[in-house]
């Protein structure tokens, strides 16, 4: 695959509308993924952060 073939892609794909509901909960997805303070102790021990918040970037 080629930088061309890349680009090409990503242009296919940013063309097509993304319903604001699906970016609501790819968001809330994301952010599930994140340790809250009031976490088990083993969460909070072996779980620093989660997704990327580019983790639902489109």
């Amino acid at each position: 695959m080629t930088r061309e073939d890349v680009l090409s892609a990503r242009e296919v794909v940013a063309a097509y509308p993304v319903p604001r509901p699906l970016l609501a909960y790819a968001a809330r997805l994301v952010l599930a993924t994140h340790p809250r303070p009031e976490a088990s102790a083993p969460v909070r021990k072996y779980v620093r952060y989660g997704a990327s918040p580019r983790g639902d970037w489109r």
